[in-house]
C-alpha cells in the first residue's frame, strides 16, 4: 500500500509500468531486467531527512464549475505553503506541485503535459467529453526533486512514477542525475496517458491497450514542431531479443515460447500480463511486447510492406467498442474479428526487428 493513500496506485517501474484504474485491487509488480533499469538495482541508501511533501486529500468534487476548480486550487496552495521548498503551478488540465527549484524545468513541464495531453486526445478521442472540460478540479502532477524524495513519498524501489486513482495524483521525480531528463519526460508522458484513460470515464481498459499506449507515448520526443513518435528505448532491445529467440525456437521445432502469441497477449488478464501466466513469461517482456504491438499498429501502415488494409482500424475499432460497452473482451472480439493472426504476428515481428 502506498503511504498516504488507501487505494491501489498505478506504478511505472523503470523498465516496467504497472497500472490499474480499479480501486482496491492488489497486484504484485514484476522486476525490471538489468538492462532496462535506470536506477541502480541495489537496495537504496536511506535518504537524509527532508521536509515531507504535502499529502493531498482526494478531490472534493468533479463538478464542472469554476467553484470546484477554485476550491481545489486553494486546497493545494494551502498544503504546499506548509511544506518548505514546494510550489504550486497550474495549466489548463493539471495542477502541479513540485520541489524542483528550476523555473526552466517548470516551464517545460507545463508545456509538455499539455502538449502530450492533446496528442493523446487526438489518438484516443472521447466524443462526449471532447474537448475535455477544464473547469473541474484537475488531477495533480507532483514532481519530487530527486529519487530519494520520491521514494520517501511512497514510490516503490526502482520505480520512476505512479498514478494514484484515490487522490488523482500523478507522482514522479526529476531524474536529471539518475538517467537524465529524458527519463523524467518518458515517465511523465506515460503517466499522463494512464491518467487520461482512468479519469476520463473512470474506466480500466485492457492491460495491453492501456500499458502499450502508455509506453508508446513515453517514447515521444518534443521538438520545436511538437511531439513526434519515436521507438521507446526502454522496450526495444527486450522485445527484439525475444522475437529472435522465438524464431530460433520455431525453427528448431521446440514448443517453448519466448514471447506470447499476439492472439493470447490481447486476452491476457492483468495478472497474466504482470507475469502470472502459464507461458512463464515475465511482466517486463509482456510490457515490451505490448509496446511493440501498439507501435506497429500506429506506425507501420506507411512503412511496412507487409501491412494489410484489414488492420487499418484495429485500434480505432477497439477504442470505439470499449467506449460503447466498457467491456475489454467485447472490444477485443470486435477489433480483431476475421484477422489473420499469423500474418499479423509475422508483420509485427518484422517491423519491430527492423527498428
Amino acid at each position: 500500500m502506498i503511504s498516504g493513500f488507501t487505494a491501489t496506485s498505478c506504478v511505472c517501474l523503470v523498465g516496467l509500468a504497472v497500472s490499474s484504474c480499479a480501486p482496491e485491487r492488489v497486484v504484485s509488480t514484476p522486476q525490471a531486467t538489468p538492462r532496462e533499469v535506470v536506477e541502480p538495482p541495489a537496495a537504496p541508501v536511506a535518504p537524509e531527512p527532508q521536509p515531507a511533501p504535502p499529502k493531498i486529500a482526494a478531490p472534493v468534487t468533479r463538478e464542472a464549475t469554476p467553484a470546484a476548480r477554485e476550491l481545489r486550487r486553494e486546497e493545494l496552495r494551502n498544503e504546499a505553503s506548509k511544506s518548505p521548498g514546494w510550489a504550486f503551478y497550474e495549466t489548463a488540465h493539471y495542477f502541479i506541485l513540485t520541489s524542483v527549484d528550476d523555473q526552466d524545468f517548470v516551464s517545460e513541464l507545463k508545456e509538455r503535459c499539455e502538449r502530450i495531453h492533446r496528442v493523446i486526445e487526438v489518438d484516443l478521442p472521447d466524443a462526449p467529453l471532447d474537448p475535455v472540460p477544464v473547469m473541474p478540479a484537475p488531477s495533480v502532477i507532483r514532481v519530487c526533486k530527486n529519487a530519494e524524495e520520491f521514494h520517501g513519498y511512497g514510490g516503490a524501489v526502482n520505480s520512476a512514477s505512479y498514478w494514484s486513482s484515490e487522490s488523482r495524483e500523478l507522482v514522479l521525480y526529476d531524474a536529471k542525475d539518475r538517467g537524465g531528463r529524458r527519463a523524467t519526460w518518458a515517465s511523465l508522458n506515460g503517466r499522463i496517458c494512464v491518467e487520461y484513460l482512468c479519469v476520463l470515464r473512470n474506466m480500466n481498459p485492457a492491460t495491453w491497450f492501456a500499458e502499450g499506449h502508455a509506453d508508446y507515448y513515453s517514447g515521444f520526443e518534443l521538438t520545436k514542431d511538437g511531439f513526434h513518435p519515436k521507438a521507446f528505448d526502454w522496450r526495444v532491445r527486450t522485445i527484439q531479443e525475444a522475437i529472435r529467440r522465438q524464431q530460433q525456437l520455431s525453427k528448431d521445432g521446440k514448443p517453448e515460447r519466448a514471447h506470447a502469441p499476439l492472439q493470447q497477449l490481447v486476452r491476457f488478464t492483468q495478472a497474466e500480463y504482470y507475469g502470472q501466466n502459464k507461458l512463464g513469461l515475465d511482466g517486463g517482456l509482456n510490457y515490451a511486447q505490448g509496446w511493440s504491438f501498439i507501435w506497429f499498429l500506429r506506425q507501420a501502415k506507411a512503412k511496412s510492406p507487409l501491412w494489410q488494409p484489414a488492420w487499418d482500424h484495429i485500434l480505432g475499432n477497439w477504442w470505439s467498442a470499449f467506449l460503447e460497452t466498457s467491456d475489454s473482451g467485447v472490444a477485443t472480439e470486435r477489433a480483431f474479428a476475421g484477422v489473420d493472426w499469423a500474418a499479423l504476428e509475422s508483420a509485427s515481428s518484422s517491423f519491430t526487428l527492423d527498428g
